[in-house]
């Protein structure tokens, strides 16, 4: 069908025009001015806006400066990975050191609790014995008793002070241990050797001769891969 007012084919049971947005029944008043015959322009449809090429900057060469504090930058960090490296192995070493101090405080702690029970059974053996015995021995069982009960006095004072002490030892303890867990996760020390390979400090692969000390993903992204034995 037609718009009656413009012309335009349009589909079957189409209502308003979409060119006059008219009513497509309802035809024009007749008027000695308006042409028979209307010719209207096509509608072009619309095109995408084109894209802007984005011109991009070339690369501009590294300043002589620029490369210099860069090397300069990369030497510090491996002489301080060097130098957290050997703080690593001190601190292995001094927390074995007080592991072992603190084993022999806990063996004197078990010697010391040994010998006060056996004061105690002693004392409990010199008032069985102070109760069985006449007057005539009661004044050499009662300082014999005094004696013990001193000496029992005297064992739970260095039993006090070697609990003490294992508790300060056990606080140390557990700070080296942390510090030891920061250092097993996050430094891997690389051999002189023909290998790709970086190990912990545990392995048996590493020697502690002639290495360098690296964060693990420093490592990783400089191409080192992990030891088979100890990753």
């Amino acid at each position: 069908m037609k718009c009656l007012r413009c012309g335009i084919e349009l589909k079957d049971a189409t209502v308003f025009c979409p060119e006059c947005s008219k009513i497509t029944s309802v035809p024009l008043a007749p008027s000695p001015y308006l042409s028979k015959k209307i010719h209207l322009p096509k509608r072009k449809p619309p095109q995408p806006p084109k894209k802007q090429e984005v011109k991009k900057p070339a690369k501009k060469e590294g300043h002589p400066l620029r490369r210099i504090l860069c090397t300069g930058a990369l030497t510090l960090l491996c002489v301080a990975l060097l130098l957290q490296g050997g703080y690593t192995y001190r601190e292995k070493e001094k927390l074995a050191t007080e592991v072992a101090r603190l084993q022999s405080v806990e063996d004197e702690c078990v010697r010391l609790t040994d010998k006060l029970r056996q004061a105690e059974q002693t004392a409990y053996d010199l008032e069985e014995e102070l109760a069985n015995l006449g007057s005539s021995t009661y004044l050499t069982v009662r300082e014999n008793l005094k004696a013990a009960q001193e000496e029992n006095a005297r064992l739970q004072r260095e039993l006090t002070r070697a609990r003490e002490n294992i508790r300060g030892m056990e606080r140390q303890l557990d700070s080296l241990r942390e510090k030891t867990e920061f250092f097993d996760t996050h430094i891997v020390f690389i051999q002189e050797d023909s290998t790709d390979f970086f190990h912990s400090y545990d392995c048996e692969k590493f020697t502690r001769h002639g290495y360098r000390a690296y964060n693990k993903q420093q490592a990783v992204s400089l191409g080192y891969t992990p030891c088979p034995h100890c990753q």
